[in-house]
């Protein structure tokens, strides 16, 4: 049977979706092809007592686009998985010299510091800064990196310690971000993507001129 309008593949429970393409070329070279749908993968981590959500933008204005597309998601998402939020920010985005951090327990907390930021220009818990290509300090690389090892071995002082990260990321360090993620399995989840300026950039077109109009012989 051919679908002839978009609908739900159901199938069986248990049951894997599979399906066959194939495709005819003009010369009689033709190709098939059999899918079935991948399994379902389970990433077990613990729950963690703070978490740390970044942005980042090529300017100020993009980066409060970031934060309105991520508080759309955090009213749309309450209960998503905030590790592997975290994870994917961290790992699976590119960060810009403006950067914004937060520190929540949730997506419900990070929604209310980051609309308390957007409406007051500051907020507990959100480090924002515009890297000006700083060095970076050993000492202070030394502390962001000692504090991501107290949160892998303790929950005392979890968030206080994530928050000198956060403040360090805005900052510009390339910390051991990656040992945030060493107890327990993460994967990339579905998030907004980065919000690209809608400018324009057409070829100027030559203005039409118009010839002067003849004037009748007597």
């Amino acid at each position: 049977m051919v679908n002839t309008e978009l609908k739900e593949w159901k199938v069986k429970p248990g049951i894997k979706r599979r399906a066959a393409l194939s495709s005819f070329g003009a010369t009689g070279t033709n190709a098939h092809m059999v899918i079935e749908e991948a399994p379902e993968r389970t990433l077990e981590h613990q729950e963690k007592p703070a978490y740390l959500f970044v942005l980042s933008a090529r300017n100020e204005e993009g980066l409060q686009k970031q934060v309105e597309q991520f508080i759309t998601y955090c009213e749309r998402e309450e209960s998503g998985d905030c590790g592997n939020i975290s994870f994917t920010l961290l790992f699976g985005r590119q960060h810009f010299k403006y950067r914004l951090a937060c520190v929540a327990s949730d997506l419900v907390t990070a929604r209310q510091a980051l609309l308390a930021w957007l409406h007051e220009d500051h907020a507990e818990d959100v480090y924002v800064s515009e890297n000006q290509e700083q060095r970076e300090k050993p000492a202070f690389k030394q502390l962001g990196n000692q504090c991501i090892h107290q949160c892998q071995t303790s929950d005392t002082g979890y968030k206080d310690n994530l928050s000198t990260v956060a403040d360090l990321y805005v900052q510009g360090y390339e910390l051991d971000y990656p040992a945030l993620f060493t107890e327990g399995q993460y994967g990339r989840v579905p998030l907004p993507t980065y919000p690209f300026s809608p400018d324009r950039y057409w070829v100027p077109q030559p203005e039409e001129v118009t010839a002067p109009a003849k004037e009748a012989s007597p």
